[in-house]
């Protein structure tokens, strides 16, 4: 894989992850007691983790079962790495360290394209 390659598969990969902060807060805004928007204003500036704590929790109490404890472990791993890729990863390159790592990046973005996917579904499913 060329830079240039890896430069546009980063850019996809970061747009997933993206996407999955915007998908959580609107599970946490339509999830929650309240208005939606004042929900999902009041989370939009957290991090993924607060982020996937917050629905977590609001998804036990209110006794939502669509995201089992697997779904929050894979949000959680997808946390780790999008801080990899968003923190680290050209220095690896630089460095040529971890060069593994960042040639599975279609395995990072798979799993993350994944999760969105069954986010937007689980969104869907409560706003009914």
């Amino acid at each position: 894989m060329t830079l240039d390659e890896f430069a546009l598969a980063h850019s996809k990969l970061i747009e997933q992850y993206q996407l999955i902060e915007y998908h959580l807060e609107g599970l946490f805004g339509i999830a929650g007691s309240g208005d939606f928007e004042e929900l999902t204003r009041r989370v939009e500036n957290d991090t993924m983790g607060e982020l996937i704590r917050k629905v977590k929790f609001i998804f036990h109490e209110k006794k939502i079962y669509l995201l089992d404890i697997n779904d929050f472990e894979s949000l959680e791993v997808i946390r780790n790495d999008r801080n990899y890729w968003c923190h680290q990863c050209y220095l690896d390159i630089k460095a040529k360290e971890n060069i593994e790592k960042i040639t599975n990046i279609k395995n990072d973005y798979d799993l993350v394209y994944g999760m969105n996917q069954k986010l937007r579904e689980v969104f869907k499913t409560i706003k009914g």
